[in-house]
């Protein structure tokens, strides 16, 4: 089974190579390449995105979300939003969770 996990990002520019060290760091994790981990991205809406990742792995996106402070020298506020079954819920929730910051 899968889930689809939606953070936030801050600051909004950052998303895309935010998005890129969350999955390096997933990748050194897991001790995989990418192409092997179950992982994907399956929507960037700035400051948002959203991960399809499979359940048994969920934890170390989790962790890899934790890891992630520093982007190209500058502090990152990285920030899960929810956890969904779903897909269609979890887009539903991304225009209906108002932004934190």
């Amino acid at each position: 089974m899968a889930r689809y996990v939606l953070i936030e990002v801050y600051p909004p520019e950052l998303v895309q190579k935010v998005v890129s060290e969350i999955l390096k760091t997933y990748e050194n994790l897991l001790g995989v390449k990418l192409v092997e981990a179950p992982i994907s991205v399956v929507l960037i809406d700035p400051p948002r995105a959203i991960f399809r990742v499979r359940t048994r792995f969920l934890k170390f996106l989790r962790m890899a979300i934790l890891l992630t402070r520093r982007v190209d020298d500058t502090d990152v506020l990285v920030v899960t939003i929810r956890v969904s079954g779903t897909l269609r819920k979890c887009k539903a929730q991304l225009k209906s969770i108002q932004k934190l910051m």
